[in-house]
């Protein structure tokens, strides 16, 4: 039981750590991309690590279930289903859920995902 729990925790944090580098090196190109830096062949070399990057956000979006304690793809207030955790972090900053939820939400965008994209990367409301 013990070994069960640590392996999912292992595999937990490695989801976390693999998500938040596809979503830097995604963010990178995105980056230049915005300031006319960016070729379209790097462009296209750059589609599977930004599909790769969706589907880590999508499984770590379940797993956030856990720290968020409510079940993914909720109802946001403007009818969307928040699918990816920014659109999770999304609907906490913007007032839903439970104050303590939107402080988690906060500094996961404040100190994980705002940092690395030019404007952050959270919506702000």
């Amino acid at each position: 039981m013990i070994r069960a729990l640590w392996d999912s925790f292992g595999a937990a944090a490695l989801l976390i750590y693999a998500t938040w580098v596809f979503f830097l090196a995604c963010i990178a190109v995105y980056n230049a991309w915005r300031e006319k830096k960016v070729s379209k062949p790097v462009v296209v070399f750059a589609l599977p690590m930004l599909v790769i990057m969706v589907v880590l956000d999508f499984l770590l979006n379940i797993v956030a279930t856990v720290p968020f304690v409510e079940l993914p793809w909720r109802t946001m207030q403007d009818g969307r289903r928040a699918w990816l955790l920014t659109l999770r972090c999304d609907y906490h900053i913007s007032g839903g859920g439970k104050p303590w939820q939107q402080s988690l939400a906060r500094f996961i965008c404040q100190k994980l995902l705002d940092p690395f994209e030019i404007g952050g990367h959270c919506k702000r409301v």
